[in-house]
Protein backbone atom coordinates (compact mmCIF):
# COMPACT_ATOMS: atom_id res chain seq x y z
CA UNK A 1 0.00 0.00 0.00
CA UNK A 2 2.95 2.39 -0.42
CA UNK A 3 3.05 5.14 -0.11
CA UNK A 4 0.14 5.43 1.91
CA UNK A 5 1.36 2.54 4.36
CA UNK A 6 5.07 1.84 4.81
CA UNK A 7 6.18 -1.60 4.67
CA UNK A 8 6.25 -2.76 8.55
CA UNK A 9 4.70 0.57 9.81
CA UNK A 10 1.76 -0.36 12.03
CA UNK A 11 -2.28 0.73 11.50
CA UNK A 12 -5.61 0.88 13.33
CA UNK A 13 -8.18 -1.25 12.12
CA UNK A 14 -11.88 -0.58 13.08
CA UNK A 15 -13.30 -3.86 13.00
CA UNK A 16 -16.35 -2.91 13.62
CA UNK A 17 -16.66 0.22 11.33
CA UNK A 18 -18.93 -1.18 8.79
CA UNK A 19 -21.35 -3.07 11.00
CA UNK A 20 -23.66 -0.57 10.25
CA UNK A 21 -22.91 1.10 7.05
CA UNK A 22 -21.24 0.24 3.96
CA UNK A 23 -17.63 0.74 2.57
CA UNK A 24 -17.09 4.03 0.47
CA UNK A 25 -15.08 4.99 -2.53
CA UNK A 26 -11.42 5.46 -1.31
CA UNK A 27 -11.61 4.03 2.02
CA UNK A 28 -8.49 1.78 2.93
CA UNK A 29 -9.59 -1.53 4.59
CA UNK A 30 -8.17 -4.48 5.50
CA UNK A 31 -9.37 -8.25 4.04
CA UNK A 32 -8.82 -11.90 4.26
CA UNK A 33 -7.23 -12.43 0.53
CA UNK A 34 -9.12 -14.31 -2.10
CA UNK A 35 -6.19 -16.23 -2.34
CA UNK A 36 -6.02 -17.24 0.96
CA UNK A 37 -1.89 -15.71 2.13
CA UNK A 38 -3.47 -14.41 4.69
CA UNK A 39 -4.73 -10.95 5.32
CA UNK A 40 -4.01 -7.60 2.98
CA UNK A 41 -4.70 -3.95 3.05
CA UNK A 42 -6.31 -1.86 -0.10
CA UNK A 43 -8.14 1.25 -0.75
CA UNK A 44 -12.36 0.35 -2.26
CA UNK A 45 -12.30 1.99 -5.96
CA UNK A 46 -15.42 0.40 -7.18
CA UNK A 47 -19.02 0.04 -5.40
CA UNK A 48 -21.63 -2.56 -6.01
CA UNK A 49 -23.35 -2.44 -9.21
CA UNK A 50 -20.36 0.45 -10.65
CA UNK A 51 -18.60 -0.27 -13.88
CA UNK A 52 -15.19 0.23 -13.47
CA UNK A 53 -12.57 0.84 -16.80
CA UNK A 54 -8.90 2.05 -17.07
CA UNK A 55 -8.52 3.91 -19.93
CA UNK A 56 -5.13 6.20 -21.63
CA UNK A 57 -6.64 8.86 -19.13
CA UNK A 58 -6.77 6.73 -16.08
CA UNK A 59 -9.23 5.27 -13.96
CA UNK A 60 -13.25 5.57 -15.21
CA UNK A 61 -16.36 4.67 -12.73
CA UNK A 62 -19.34 4.58 -14.94
CA UNK A 63 -17.80 5.67 -17.61
CA UNK A 64 -16.92 9.38 -15.93
CA UNK A 65 -13.46 10.28 -15.14
CA UNK A 66 -12.53 9.93 -11.13
CA UNK A 67 -9.96 11.61 -9.66
CA UNK A 68 -8.30 9.51 -6.68
CA UNK A 69 -7.02 11.39 -3.58
CA UNK A 70 -3.94 13.34 -4.30
CA UNK A 71 -0.68 10.43 -4.65
CA UNK A 72 -2.29 7.36 -5.09
CA UNK A 73 -2.52 6.54 -8.63
CA UNK A 74 -0.97 7.46 -11.73
CA UNK A 75 -2.61 9.73 -14.35
CA UNK A 76 -0.98 7.29 -16.66
CA UNK A 77 -1.88 3.78 -15.20
CA UNK A 78 -2.13 0.79 -17.73
CA UNK A 79 -2.47 -3.03 -16.45
CA UNK A 80 1.43 -3.83 -16.20
CA UNK A 81 2.47 -6.51 -19.10
CA UNK A 82 2.52 -9.53 -17.28
CA UNK A 83 -0.95 -9.02 -16.59
CA UNK A 84 -2.39 -10.06 -19.56
CA UNK A 85 -0.76 -14.04 -18.04
CA UNK A 86 -3.19 -13.60 -14.62
CA UNK A 87 -5.99 -11.32 -14.91
CA UNK A 88 -9.22 -13.19 -14.70
CA UNK A 89 -11.30 -9.78 -15.09
CA UNK A 90 -12.48 -8.02 -18.75
CA UNK A 91 -12.71 -4.43 -18.49
CA UNK A 92 -14.73 -2.57 -18.65
CA UNK A 93 -15.88 -4.68 -14.94
CA UNK A 94 -19.31 -4.33 -13.66
CA UNK A 95 -18.85 -4.53 -9.63
CA UNK A 96 -21.48 -7.40 -8.40
CA UNK A 97 -23.56 -7.09 -5.61
CA UNK A 98 -22.10 -7.55 -2.37
CA UNK A 99 -18.68 -6.95 -3.30
CA UNK A 100 -16.05 -4.38 -4.15
CA UNK A 101 -13.14 -3.44 -6.46
CA UNK A 102 -10.26 -2.83 -4.44
CA UNK A 103 -6.46 -1.46 -5.57
CA UNK A 104 -3.38 -1.09 -3.56
CA UNK A 105 -1.85 2.47 -4.15
CA UNK A 106 1.05 1.05 -5.75
CA UNK A 107 -1.01 0.44 -9.13
CA UNK A 108 2.21 -1.61 -10.85
CA UNK A 109 3.03 -4.02 -7.58
CA UNK A 110 0.04 -4.81 -6.57
CA UNK A 111 -1.94 -8.42 -6.99
CA UNK A 112 -5.89 -7.03 -6.21
CA UNK A 113 -9.09 -6.78 -8.50
CA UNK A 114 -7.76 -6.18 -11.42
CA UNK A 115 -6.46 -9.86 -10.97
CA UNK A 116 -8.53 -11.61 -9.24
CA UNK A 117 -11.95 -9.88 -9.63
CA UNK A 118 -14.06 -8.01 -7.13
CA UNK A 119 -13.58 -8.71 -2.81
CA UNK A 120 -16.71 -9.98 -0.92
CA UNK A 121 -17.91 -8.14 1.70
CA UNK A 122 -17.80 -10.67 3.77
CA UNK A 123 -14.01 -11.11 3.67
CA UNK A 124 -13.71 -7.56 4.67
CA UNK A 125 -11.97 -7.29 8.69
CA UNK A 126 -12.16 -3.19 8.87
CA UNK A 127 -11.39 0.35 8.07
CA UNK A 128 -7.82 1.53 8.32
CA UNK A 129 -8.00 4.85 10.19
CA UNK A 130 -6.21 8.11 9.10
CA UNK A 131 -4.90 6.82 5.75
Amino acid sequence: MEPSIAAGEEIDVDTASYAKSSPARWDVIVYHSPQGDGQLCSRVVGLPGEVINFTKDGLTIDGKPTTPPSGIFKPDYKMPAKAAEIVIIALPYTVPVNRYFVMGDNVYNSVDSRYWGALDVARIVGKVHNK
